[in-house]
């Protein structure tokens, strides 16, 4: 979970396959959605917006996701 400054909360629901960004007048929309077999279960905003993600897949693989903020989309896998 992150909240911004502007009292935006950004929740990685794993079974949904999405993180869902809840603003202070109660809306509930998406934020991002993982690929695949993916799913988030956690993220934090770099000091630019850079989103990263943390996804693991439904064969418990791992992977990192930087999201950048014009939308470039950079994936990390060991």
């Amino acid at each position: 979970m992150e909240v911004n400054a502007e009292i935006e909360v950004f929740v990685a629901a794993f079974g949904a396959q999405r993180i869902l960004k809840l603003d202070k007048s109660g809306s509930i929309t998406t934020y991002y959605e993982s690929e695949g077999s993916w799913s988030p279960t956690g993220l934090c905003f770099g000091e630019t917006g850079t989103l990263f993600v943390l996804e693991y897949s439904k064969s418990n693989q791992a992977r990192l996701v930087k999201i950048t903020g014009d939308g470039r989309r950079e994936i990390f896998e060991p």
